[in-house]
């Protein structure tokens, strides 16, 4: 394995858009997701399709998409043109609440994070100005503006980049802590991973995490530590892992697995108490939510048999999940044996979950020719479902701060198409 940055082939297949698609973005039609095709048409067989595991805020939970449809219409039971609901507490919709572009302009967005001053993002497109062909690790102040990139801090210029001509970089993640910023990037055929964290506090100083086999499709960062999912090397293995390092050199030897013989991880956290993380098993229906207590590892599972489970989150004592392929959001008991609760439907290919105090908030990619949308629930079961944005164009990330909800997509093209969005949680 050659381990240089450049611009690497993935024999993924594209997901492609067809007929104009005029959303949030008002960006037309010819486009591309950099989720892989089998996202989109089974997201039960792509454990890397988990492009939006974006950290909340406060860099804490990280995430950071068996049966039919479960009834989801457009973004489960809300109203698919944004309408507000009586019973919605407040929550912002498209025709309540002004989206704000944050920026335009970007070349392929592909993961997003947010922190209390700065919004940052991965551009992999290959044409960035200024950038010699590769991708770039961004960040932007909050409240400012500008037509150009004069105001955008370059964290990493060489970050990997891929474009839509038969190359392809995939499961791109992004974390945020008070001290660092990591990312990490899949790329190849035969999948690789490079992770890499970068010191807020050090003139952005990097650190190179790790560089191996495999497909990481999960990332956490925690207090001077960093947390990843590795995929299986195919549907119908158990060779995935969850790995951790410290935030520090290394020599290059491979990273210490927190558990290893895993059937196709596919998001990771850590709390304190453990490390939970979500699979999809070997077989329809087969995915879980798994713990490894802290100390002596002992693996149990808080829930089994329950579909194809792409992202974790935690908040208040809970555990909540996407279950990608049966279209709901769901919750149960971190201490285990509680019942499962159902949390709200979903639209069509769910990748991305954010859990904060004011509810759960889930981003879906839509179909082949793509119509994502993001929508809140309360914390707990029974409340409505509230569609707060809709018809965004190959959406690829999601990320909340106190006040706002952001959303990055690719747009129209990988070349200059691309945006972040915000909007308020509240009206």
């Amino acid at each position: 394995m050659i381990r240089v940055r450049l611009v690497l082939v993935s024999t993924r297949a594209l997901l492609l858009c067809g007929a104009a698609t005029l959303g949030v973005f008002g960006l037309g039609a010819s486009c591309a997701s950099f989720r892989d095709d089998a996202s989109a048409q089974d997201a039960g067989t792509d454990t890397g399709s988990d492009v939006g595991n974006d950290a909340t805020a406060d860099g804490g939970t990280a995430d950071s998409p068996a049966g039919g449809d479960g009834g989801a219409d457009g973004g489960g039971g809300a109203d698919a043109g944004g309408a507000a609901s009586p019973s919605d507490g407040g929550v912002c919709t498209a025709s309540t609440c002004a989206t704000t572009t944050v920026i335009s302009g970007l070349y392929g967005p592909a993961a997003l994070a947010v922190d209390t001053g700065y919004v940052y993002w991965l551009e992999v497109g290959s044409m960035i100005p200024q950038s010699g062909g590769s991708g770039q690790l961004v960040r932007l102040k909050k409240g400012t503006t500008c037509a150009d990139r004069s105001c955008v801090e370059v964290i990493d210029p060489y970050a990997l980049s891929g474009t839509f001509e038969g190359q392809l970089i995939y499961d791109n993640q992004l974390a945020v802590s008070t001290d660092y910023v990591c990312d990490s990037q899949s790329f190849n055929a035969n999948p690789e991973h490079q992770i890499n964290c970068f010191s807020l506090m050090s003139g952005f100083a990097e650190t190179a995490i790790d560089q191996d086999y495999g497909d990481c499709d999960g990332l956490w960062l925690g207090p001077g530590s960093i947390l990843w999912s590795l995929a299986s090397s195919s549907a119908t293995s158990s060779d995935g892992s969850i790995r951790m390092r410290p935030i520090a050199p290394t020599d290059g030897g491979a990273a210490p697995a927190v558990v290893s013989g895993r059937p196709n991880p596919t998001s990771v956290l850590a709390d304190g108490t453990g490390t939970v993380w979500s699979e999809t098993g070997l077989a329809e229906a087969g995915g879980a939510v798994m713990v490894a207590a802290a100390g002596d590892g002992g693996i149990s599972s808080l829930v089994a048999q329950r579909g194809t489970p792409v992202a974790v989150a935690e908040y208040a004592g809970y555990v909540y999940w996407v279950d990608a392929q049966a279209r709901t959001v769901l919750r149960t008991s971190r201490s285990g044996g509680g019942a499962v609760e159902p949390i709200a439907n979903t639209d069509v290919n769910p990748f991305a979950l954010v859990v904060d105090a004011t509810g759960v908030y889930w981003a879906s990619a839509g179909v082949a020719n793509p119509d994502g949308s993001v929508a809140h629930a309360p914390l707990v079961p029974g409340g409505p479902t509230t569609v707060m944005m809709s018809g965004v164009v190959a959406i690829q990330a999601l990320a909340v701060d106190a006040t706002q909800v952001y959303v990055a997509a690719v747009g129209g093209n990988v070349d200059g198409g691309g945006s972040i969005v915000a909007m308020d949680k509240t009206r």
